[in-house]
């Protein structure tokens, strides 16, 4: 094992935190040692609620991206298969660890594990069984279980493979998969019709796999049964080239052979193209499969300061593999696979072909027959048959492949065969050999095959180690999983601020709607506020939605996001949506940030507190550009109200006549101009102001508000005649909180019906005692009055509710529906 002054080995993943994971894994249902309660089995191991959502989510994230993004196939073979396709495949023969036992206690330990636990060697799996006794001898290591020395003990060879019957009584032998490859090789003749046989084409297969491991370790590290995510990409080598300039310029994290061989070698970057162009990656279906997928690890939670890609040294290659790359992840200390890269070439379907005795190629066909000169042979069995007896037959096979191979052996008299080890001479007269020209409109190829291989469980604990977070969050020390929220187990939590009045029955139903869109919700109502956050942090969910009394006022609710804690409130109208584009990666919180006028503080929201009793006692409210609208009646209240209008109306029309058309206008567009200005710099830029906090929330006694209040309606009595400006002011400093009292208040943009209607009759009586000649004009004064403070203009789809545009509008509403009665009139 290599120590820490590795070049090649990452500062992170103290083995604290896999301690820590392991009982967290346990306490929040991530997994857990399978039958625990009769003491548990090796190797296995049962995902709870919270790893099997984020297992499934990993699962989907994969099919999202190399089966759909691709348009490759995707099947689902048995997990048992008969003996036959094992031995063609070679996993009966060569299937192997290395195994050791200690002759004192009868435990059983993988060799190559021990070696590289005890020594600085990295890669032991790639020695032979005698070296590995050697170096078991020379640095004297002892057993595990009982301390004994297993020096001079034998390094065995043991099949992996977990055998079974199919059938009862003299049933066939069959195995458990090994690997999930096998399901999609067999069932490559029929495959490649469904693909059409045009090449290149993927297929995919989730799903379990199953090896009996000698020395199970490292909890989902190396288990028994495990899930793979492999992909078989079938390829022409001779035409077909990847869609490399897709990925070409990712760089990509590289340990080469020549890197490992080297005593100061570390990870060397290269682009994909460079790693291709070098020759450090010979395969250019491999490097783009590493392109691909780098982006992947980092989207599902991978620590990519502690991620690599590893060539295979030449004595660890599989036996089907002509080159393979592992993608290595760092954990606890150690670099741990989680995906291999392998280059099997013809290896599986030649070897399908051959003990089948089916096709395994495709025919593909020329864009114009061909003519070519094609060696054939017609043995003569009547002379054959005495010649060579039983051997006839293998003999005649083996003149056919020799024609094919080296049709020159046909030119003397004698051609020489071998077939079962031995060799025969073959008088060419009786070999029927003959060169035949035959037009073809195709041939037929043997497609290879490029391999990416994932282990899901693997990459699950990777993402729940790399994701392991502790800081403090109010003076109190907290745990968090910052796992991405496309992967994350639960997508949001719901909570009722407290568990009373209708908080519980709303926040109930805020979570059966976002389930209904399709969102993994949790919904808890036990406990602090507080309390819950931290349970959802701990298991990763990455928002929390909070039900408190604001909500109930305004329709507005807090979104809290794991792990800066910072909150926004939104509509509720808008709330699933917005969680859907932060899940997927369309938003990312801080754009909310931004466009919130007021960050809820990190702490848990507390209770809206009574006017008068904020900043200084002035009356500042915890709210934000949301929930402006929504005035309580006070007398506080109405009595500021009041002096709105005694401060700006009257004193405004006593000016009128010193007035000029272009000092109107320039009011007008001023003040217009200031509030679109301040809105789009808050809502586009995040721009907050100290003054923006008394134009914001005017209620609190401020010369800035005032004089900007003043502004807006004395703009409006002067632009406007009495009729029209009085019952505009008086609409805006009394009809809106009138109405507001009344109501419940405002859904998102329009209000509620009961709000409008509370407005529009406000509205009315406010205006009928300047219009008693024009009932007409009365109501549709009035209805334009209610229009225009009901329906607010947006930038971006942000409400701007300020008094500044209501002023102006609600004059203009009244005036054009007075205009329009007195016409109908």
């Amino acid at each position: 094992m290599t120590g820490e002054s590795d070049p090649v080995r990452p500062d992170g993943g103290p083995e604290s935190d896999v301690d820590r994971i392991a009982e967290l894994a346990k306490r929040r249902g991530f997994f857990t040692q399978t039958a625990g309660v009769y003491g548990g089995v090796g190797g296995f191991y049962t995902y709870g609620p919270h790893g099997t959502a984020l297992k499934d989510n990993v699962e989907e994230s994969w099919r999202d991206l190399f089966i759909t993004r691709q348009g490759n196939m995707e099947v689902d073979a048995p997990t048992i298969l008969p003996e036959a396709v094992f031995e063609a495949s070679g996993h009966l023969e060569i299937f192997d660890d290395m195994i050791l036992e200690c002759s004192e206690c009868g435990a059983t330990h993988r060799a190559d594990h021990l070696v590289e636990d005890n020594t600085d060697i990295e890669e032991a799996e790639s020695l032979p069984p005698s070296e590995i006794a050697e170096l078991v001898a020379e640095h004297d290591i002892g057993c595990p279980t009982c301390g004994a020395a297993l020096a001079g003990e034998p390094v065995d060879e043991f099949n992996l493979m977990f055998e079974t019957n199919i059938g009862p009584g003299t049933a066939a032998p069959g195995y458990l998969r090994p690997e999930t490859a096998q399901g999609i090789f067999v069932e490559f003749p029929q495959l490649a019709e469904y693909a059409r046989n045009q090449l290149p084409f993927g297929v995919g297969q989730v799903g379990r796999a199953y090896r009996n491991e000698i020395s199970p370790r490292k909890a989902l590290v190396r288990v028994r049964e495990f899930s793979q995510a492999e992909l078989e990409q079938f390829y022409d080598p001779e035409t077909d080239d990847p869609p490399l300039s897709r990925v070409a310029d990712v760089r990509l994290p590289l340990y080469s052979v020549e890197q490992q061989q080297s005593e100061d070698g570390g990870l060397r970057g290269l682009t994909v193209r460079e790693a291709v162009d070098e020759g450090v990656i010979e395969s250019e279906w491999i490097a783009y499969y590493l392109g691909l997928s780098l982006s992947w690890y980092e989207s599902i939670g991978v620590d990519m300061d502690r991620f690599r890609y590893r060539q295979h040294l030449p004595g660890e290659l599989s036996h089907y593999a002509a080159d393979c790359w592992d993608a290595e992840t760092e954990i606890g200390g150690d670099w741990v696979e989680v995906t291999g890269f392998a280059d099997r070439g013809s290896y599986d379907l030649d070897r399908h072909a051959a003990h089948s005795g089916e096709s395994f190629s495709v025919f593909q066909q020329y864009d114009d027959p061909i003519t070519v000169e094609r060696p054939t042979v017609d043995p003569e069995m009547s002379e054959l048959g005495p010649a060579f007896g039983g051997a006839a037959e293998a003999i005649a096979d083996a003149l056919g492949e020799r024609a094919r191979r080296d049709p020159d052996a046909f030119d003397g008299e004698v051609v020489t065969v071998e077939t079962d080890g031995d060799s025969y001479d073959v008088p060419v007269e009786h070999t029927g050999f003959a060169v035949e020209e035959v037009t073809e409109s195709g041939e037929h190829v043997t497609p290879h095959v490029v391999e990416p291989s994932f282990g899901v469980g693997r990459l699950v604990y990777t993402v729940l180690v790399h994701g392991y977070r502790e800081d403090e969050v109010d003076g109190e020390s907290r745990r968090y999983l910052a796992v991405p929220p496309a992967v994350a187990p639960t997508t949001v939590g719901v909570f009722p601020l407290m568990d009373r009045d209708e908080l519980p029955d709303y926040a109930r139903d805020v979570a059966e709607r976002l389930r209904e869109t399709g969102l993994s919700v949790t919904y808890d109502e036990t406990g602090a506020i507080g309390r819950r956050y931290r349970r959802q942090d701990e298991v990763g969910t990455p928002f929390c939605v909070t039900i408190d009394y604001d909500t109930l006022e305004g329709d507005t609710v807090t979104i809290r996001e794991r792990n800066s804690t910072a909150q926004v409130r939104v509509p509720v109208g808008d709330l699933a949506d917005t969680l859907r584009r932060l899940r997927d990666g369309d938003a990312v919180f801080d754009q909310y940030e931004a466009l919130a006028s007021t960050v809820l503080s990190a702490s848990p929201p507390r209770l809206r507190q009574p006017v008068g009793a904020g900043r200084g006692g002035a009356g500042m409210t915890e709210t934000t550009f949301l929930e402006r609208s929504q005035h309580r009646l006070s007398e506080g209240d109405l009595g500021r109200r009041l002096m709105h209008v005694a401060g700006t109306a009257f004193p405004a029309l006593l000016v009128v006549p010193f007035v000029e058309w272009w000092h109107i206008v320039g009011l007008m567009l001023s003040v217009t101009a200031a509030t679109l200005i301040l809105e789009v710099a808050r809502l586009r830029f995040g721009l907050h102001l100290f003054l923006f906090d008394y134009l914001r929330e005017y209620e609190e006694t401020s010369p800035a508000a005032y004089l900007l209040f003043m502004g807006s309606a004395s703009a409006v009595a002067v632009v406007f005649e009495p009729r029209v400006a009085i019952p505009a002011i008086l609409m805006l400093t009394l009809a809106d909180p009138v109405a507001g009292a009344a109501s419940v208040g405002e859904l998102r943009r329009v209000k509620r019906p009961r709000a409008l209607a509370t407005m529009y009759l406000a509205c009315a009586l406010l205006t009928l005692p300047f219009l008693h000649e024009e009932p007409l004009a009365v109501v549709l004064g009035g209805f334009g009055g209610m229009l225009a403070d009901g329906v607010k203009p947006t930038v971006r789809g942000m409400i701007i509710d300020d008094d500044l545009t209501i002023a102006p509008a609600g004059a203009a509403g009244i005036w054009l529906g007075l205009e329009l009665g007195g016409l109908l009139v």
